[in-house]
């Protein structure tokens, strides 16, 4: 678990809202997506760095459910919001299921709030990952940190600014 954690850190520490990607997309997925918008989600990931496209093989994976998720279930729409934003939508929700997110006792998608911090959002709701547990963000929805504490671990995550 920490290390999808990690994972999480060192993925939002690459994106960079300075930089402009211009390289043509990697290789479609070897599957057959479920959606067309599950199909460019996984593009634009890719594109990203933030995922392999083998990593989306395993379709009860945590990349392949948390871009599913984007693509099919979640309320928010994410149709027009910049790549970047998409693309740290991606990971929180990565984070989710790689934690194990369904089996929290609090703050998971199947909870109705947070009960241990009142401010908060459950995971996977349709507001911005911003006000999800344990998010930290800057004026500009971008997040700067996180702070997370469950039954078996704490951590927090300063993280640098797109600046």
């Amino acid at each position: 678990m920490i290390a999808a954690t990690i994972s999480v850190v060192v993925a939002l520490l690459l994106l960079d809202n300075s930089s402009s990607s211009s390289e043509a997309p990697s290789a479609a997925p070897s599957f057959a997506p479920t959606s067309n918008r599950l199909s460019v989600i996984i593009e634009k990931v890719i594109s990203a760095g933030v995922s392999s496209i083998e990593s989306f093989d395993d379709r009860n994976g945590p990349q392949f459910l948390a871009a599913e998720f984007i693509a099919d279930v979640d309320k928010l729409d994410t149709s027009d919001i910049a790549d970047e934003l998409l693309i740290q939508r991606y990971i929180m929700t990565n984070f989710y299921y790689s934690t194990g997110g369904e089996s929290w006792l609090t703050c998971g998608q199947t909870h109705a709030s947070c009960t241990t911090d009142g401010d908060a959002e459950s995971y996977l709701s349709e507001n911005s990952e911003c006000d999800w547990l344990g998010s930290n963000c800057d004026r500009d929805g971008y997040i700067t940190g996180i702070s997370f504490a469950c039954k078996w671990f704490e951590v927090t995550f300063k993280l640098f600014s797109r600046s």
